[in-house]
């Protein structure tokens, strides 16, 4: 028994102080988290990360626009949300189908409830665009009250269904550096690649594809995988049940949620936008579990707390298969397409004319009358 035992040894050994080295390196890490050391790593998910970022977009479109009279004659359309926005839209394909007169400005980050929608759109707001269409997406969540959300989170960890080994395993897990960092770290390789490619085109005297300055460069991607495995969503649902999210009198006395959205809405058009909100594509496995109503009870609630019985409301939430979620909400690298594709599609029919001449933008024929005007 000593001699099998004897056998193993080496592998103990060897298991052992690649531990030691992994507690270590995190150690290392996580003390210098805060230091210059790393201050190259952009913080995405922690503090005020995204806010920070959007707003260098929504500074930078008002520096270019102010200084090009060409750019000050293109409609800009703003594309606001969260991170379900950020991780699904494709600006790249809505710019390719609009033609020239037309910029996409994608101002998103990340939180809950309706609260963070707002705190990204204010940057517009607060500054000296003026978007002629404002693209707001939501989901179900975000119009339930914060409180709610908080109670489902906390009545989800509570329960312990992962059981005292599983929550063992999962709080190793978050300790680790490169967990809580991984976001940021793939924030800041998407900023690098970008970067790069501008360098290699303008090595070979070709024009930049993408600046990666420019104000209408591509929305942030962050989660870094394509799908997460199905006891992650299974846990997020249990937060959607515990939060009453799947009980329309949840929705029916949120208040707060509403009227924020109704107050944003009105905001946009008495700047002369046109606000068109987006119901964002939802797994079926969460679209099964929420009430069948909900949506058009969202779409009307919205209508009144914004005095707009016509305000456009797009509904994508049953566009994507499952195949297309990193999670319940957020898309993959397929469901964006998907949805972008969509999107880019819909906007001729919905968009209203410009005074200076639709047909220049080559891809909006003046002929198309404006949807529910």
């Amino acid at each position: 028994m000593r001699d099998r035992l004897a056998r193993f040894a080496p592998f103990a050994a060897v298991g052992a102080i690649l531990s030691g080295w992994l507690v270590a390196i995190n150690l290392s890490f996580a003390a210098l988290n805060d230091s210059r050391l790393l201050s190259w790593i952009p913080d995405r998910t922690s503090g005020i990360g995204y806010l920070l970022e959007s707003k260098q977009r929504v500074t930078s479109a008002e520096q270019v626009v102010r200084s090009s009279r060409a750019e000050a004659g293109r409609d800009l359309i703003a594309v606001v949300g969260i991170s379900d926005v950020r991780e699904g839209t494709r600006l790249d394909v809505l710019s390719s189908k609009a033609g020239a007169c037309r910029r996409f400005l994608g101002i998103a980050g990340a939180g809950a409830g309706f609260a963070s929608v707002k705190e990204q759109a204010s940057l517009i707001l607060n500054s000296s665009l003026r978007p002629k269409i404002v693209l707001l997406g939501i989901s179900p969540m975000q119009m339930i009250e914060a409180s709610d959300l908080e109670r489902g989170a906390a009545a989800t960890a509570q329960a312990g269904a992962a059981g005292m080994v599983g929550n063992a395993k999962a709080a190793i897990r978050e300790s680790l550096w490169f967990v809580q960092r991984r976001s940021d770290l793939v924030g800041w390789l998407d900023r690098v690649l970008l970067e790069g490619r501008g360098d290699i085109d303008a090595a070979l005297g070709q024009e930049a594809a993408i600046d990666p300055r420019s104000p209408w460069r591509p929305l942030l991607r962050t989660l870094g995988v394509e799908h997460y495995p199905d006891g992650v969503l299974r846990d997020s649902l249990a937060v959607v049940r515990g939060s009453g999210a799947t009980n329309v009198a949840t929705y029916e006395r949120s208040r707060r949620s509403f009227d924020e959205a109704g107050e944003l809405i009105r905001q946009f058009q008495a700047r002369g936008a046109t606000v068109m909100v987006m119901f964002m594509p939802r797994h079926p496995w969460l679209e099964s579990s929420l009430p069948p109503q909900i949506d058009p009870l969202i779409a009307s609630r919205l209508r009144g707390a914004s005095a707009n019985p016509a305000l456009q409301v797009l509904d994508y939430s049953n566009l994507v298969p499952a195949q297309g979620f990193i999670d319940l909400v957020h898309l993959n690298t397929a469901g964006g397409q998907t949805f972008s594709d969509r999107l880019a599609a819909d906007l001729p029919r919905l968009s209203p004319g410009r005074q200076d001449g639709v047909e220049a933008c080559g891809k909006f024929p003046a002929e198309v009358a404006p949807a529910n005007r």
